[in-house]
Order: C-alpha cells, then sequence, then structure tokens
C-alpha cells in the first residue's frame, strides 16, 4: 500500500481541560489517511460530552470502558483499528500537523521490517510554551536503559509488532512504554530514530498523575526493567552489553543501593541480572567504610544484608 492507515488512539480520562487541543491536533494531521479512536476510561466530568460532540460530527469513533488505567484503553483502541500503523496521543498532549506525515516518510520503502519509529520530543507547559527537549539516544539498547528511546505519543507502532507482544501489559502502574518497546524490541531491534522533538509536546506534571504521585514506586519499578533489559542483553546482545562502560555502571549501581536504602527487598537480584561479573563501583556515593568492607572482603550480598539491618534499627 502507497498510503497505509494509521490509527491514531486516545485513551480519555478526566481530562475536559485538554482533550479538544489534543483530538484538534489529531484531526489536523496533513497525512490524510487516518482514522481517531478514544476511549473514554470512565471519565466523570465533561469529557464524554466533548468525545459525543466530535463523535456526532463523525470526526472520531468512542468507545467506552469501566476506569482501568491508560494502558487497557490503548489495547482497547488499537485492538479496535484497522491501521497498519498505530500512533498512541495521551488526551493532554499534542501532535504538530506533520507529525505522522513525516514519520510515515521515514518509513517508506522499509515498513514491514520497522517495528517502530522512536522519536525526540518537546516535554512542559503548553501554557506557558516552556519546553524542554526530550531526545533519543542513538545507541538503541543504552536509550532503553536510559529512558531515552522516545515515548507513548513522539513513537509510532507498527501494528504487527503490537500484535505480536499482544499489546501493553495492563498491569504495570509505570514504565509501560518502555515494557512494550523492550518486548518488541526482542522480537525485532530495527527501530528507526527521529530527532525532531517540535513534533510531539507532552504536558508534564499534570495533577494525579501516577508519574508525580508515586516517584519511588516508579523507580523500582524501573530499575526491575532494567534488571529484564540487562538480561537480556548479557544472552542475546553481549556486544551491546559490552558498549556500557564503568561510569555507566557506577550509574546503575547506585540505583541498586537506593533501592535497598529506599527498603525494596530485591537489590541483590538486581545486582546480579544488571552488573556484569565482579563489578566493584570506582565510585561509591551511598556507600560508608563499613559497607565498602563488607562488600570488598565478603560481597555485595552480605553487605546489603548489613545495609537492611541497618535500616531496622533505624525505624
Amino acid at each position: 500500500m502507497n498510503h497505509p492507515l494509521v490509527s491514531i488512539i486516545i485513551p480519555c480520562y478526566n481530562v475536559e481541560a485538554y482533550l479538544n487541543q489534543s483530538l484538534e491536533s489529531a484531526l489536523a494531521q496533513t497525512y490524510s489517511h487516518i482514522e481517531i479512536i478514544c476511549v473514554d476510561n470512565g471519565s466523570s466530568d465533561g469529557t464524554m460530552d466533548i468525545l459525543k460532540s466530535y463523535e456526532v460530527e463523525g470526526k472520531v469513533q468512542v468507545l467506552h470502558q469501566p476506569v482501568k488505567g491508560a494502558p487497557a484503553a490503548r489495547n482497547m483502541g488499537w485492538k479496535a483499528s484497522t491501521g497498519s500503523w498505530i500512533q498512541f496521543l495521551d488526551a493532554d498532549d499534542r501532535l504538530a500537523p506533520e507529525k505522522i506525515s513525516h514519520q510515515m516518510e521515514l518509513i517508506k520503502g522499509q515498513a514491514e521490517e520497522v517495528p517502530f519509529v522512536a522519536a525526540s520530543a518537546l516535554k512542559g507547559n503548553p501554557e506557558t510554551e516552556q519546553w524542554k527537549r526530550w531526545g533519543v539516544e542513538a545507541e538503541l539498547w543504552k536509550g532503553l536503559l536510559d529512558n531515552r528511546l522516545g515515548n507513548t505519543c513522539a513513537n509510532l507502532f507498527n501494528r504487527h509488532y503490537l500484535e505480536e507482544v499482544r499489546g501493553w501489559n495492563e498491569n504495570l502502574k509505570s514504565s509501560q512504554e518502555y515494557d512494550l518497546m523492550f518486548r518488541i524490541m526482542q522480537q525485532n531491534d530495527g527501530v528507526l530514530l527521529d530527532d525532531k522533538a517540535e513534533l510531539t509536546k507532552i504536558r508534564s506534571g499534570r495533577e494525579g498523575a501516577i508519574s508525580s504521585a508515586d516517584v519511588e514506586g516508579n523507580k523500582h519499578r524501573f530499575l526491575a526493567l532494567v534488571a529484564r533489559i540487562c538480561l537480556h542483553m548479557k544472552a542475546q546482545k553481549s556486544k551491546e552489553y559490552a558498549k556500557l562502560d564503568q561510569d555507566y555502571f557506577d550509574g546503575l549501581y547506585e540505583r541498586i543501593r537506593l533501592n535497598t536504602i529506599h527498603g525494596y527487598p530485591d537489590s541483590l537480584q538486581f545486582f546480579k541480572s544488571i552488573l556484569p561479573k565482579g563489578f566493584k563501583p570506582s565510585k561509591a556515593t551511598y556507600d560508608g567504610p563499613l559497607f565498602q568492607f563488607l562488600f570488598n572482603t565478603f560481597g555485595f550480598s552480605i553487605a546489603d544484608s548489613f545495609q537492611r539491618l541497618k535500616n531496622r534499627v533505624k525505624r
């Protein structure tokens, strides 16, 4: 097909203040072969009134489900769609008019081989028009580890690979997009990069978002995902894993140490999964002299057990 259909999937939950702008950005796409599917996720504000007005005009298809979260809404939307490519759009974010046409041009002639386009974006406040660039990492697997391989709305997904991995994990509370990308990259890591950040604008810090409500939980969930990615890289992508240097592993080690300090029980598992065999930190921000002695003498397991005992005594 010269002009594959692109399905724009918009999950909606109590977004009456932002929804019009998001929908209008979808409708303004210069790529004409699109369909727009909105999934109301049990909204209790005026979201449904806005959706109904667009539905009556024949501009969008509206689906409904009880409150199950954005991943469930996205799954319902893309499964009901007919597009070969899927554009997910959160209802408080916006796309530039040429976003989809630009990315469809990027994949032209190689669509079947591309699992998704990973794109830069602008993140900030649309009211003040203050934006910070959220770029993509050229090393794909490092980008996946660093949370720098695009995001839900900036990226464009090949339907075939969504079907292969059965879509979004509806049980995760955060890191859902990187979990999805990881599972897709296990099938095919031929990801295309798109550095035009101005094509997607992401609203940051919306009140009530889980990203601001459970910061430590988010960090733990992402560290668990990093552990899964590193295990895969060690087994299947050893060359990419070998590119990660001491400084990089020092940073991951500090995240593992914070995991213990914050009371999560799986630091030893993360240490073994993420770090190379025989790893010793060249810097240790959170390690006191006694911890360093125990680590160097008896290994991380004993030192980590000491840290947990220390945590309990403090409580």
